[in-house]
């Protein structure tokens, strides 16, 4: 029985993140050099697991996901249960013409812990699309997350990096945790 109500809570939780909207980010300035807005999304989840629990999976997360854990997180306070941190992630996409491009989406992110309860924001989001395959670093092309106007791949690429990172996150965050910090 028990089994069966996590496997519908990850079921549920899984839909109820990607019914989430983007919504403008007036709290981070944006970056994009044309003064349109930062985006962000949130998730709340329960979980059976303790707030101490839930902070150790968080740290477990960060250091499993970044090369370096110590250049991505801001805030790590188990007494307040927040963890703050920030990266960037990419994937690749085809675009109109069929040509292979970079997707990447910097990102913030603050998970905010109590006894059986989480809750994730990602603000600042901003995506961009590399002109040029596999040097993101280059001139990039920024693109709004929300648009009523015909699907462009790469904006259901940056949505779609944003989607998966959050239910990656919730998911992590719901996992019995091997060890404890």
């Amino acid at each position: 029985m028990k089994k069966l109500l996590s496997i519908a809570f990850l079921i549920i939780s899984w839909s109820y993140s990607n019914a989430q909207s983007f919504k403008v980010d007036n709290d981070t300035p944006s970056e994009y050099k044309d003064n349109r807005p930062a985006f962000l999304i949130d998730s709340v989840g329960t979980s059976t697991l303790t707030k101490k629990q839930l902070y150790s999976n968080s740290i477990n997360y960060i250091t499993t996901a970044f090369k370096d854990s110590r250049d991505v997180i801001e805030l790590k306070d188990l007494e307040l249960g927040e963890v703050l941190f920030n990266g960037k992630i990419s994937k690749q996409y085809k675009d109109e013409t069929g040509r292979l491009l970079d997707a990447i989406l910097n990102f913030k992110c603050k998970i905010y812990l109590k006894e059986g309860k989480y809750k994730i924001v990602l603000h600042g989001l901003e995506f961009a699309k590399s002109t040029f395959p596999s040097y993101s670093y280059q001139i990039n092309v920024p693109y709004i997350f929300d648009t009523k106007e015909k699907e462009d791949p790469a904006n259901k690429a940056g949505r779609e990096l944003a989607y998966n990172l959050i239910k990656n996150i919730s998911a992590a965050l719901t996992k019995k945790p091997g060890n404890e910090f």
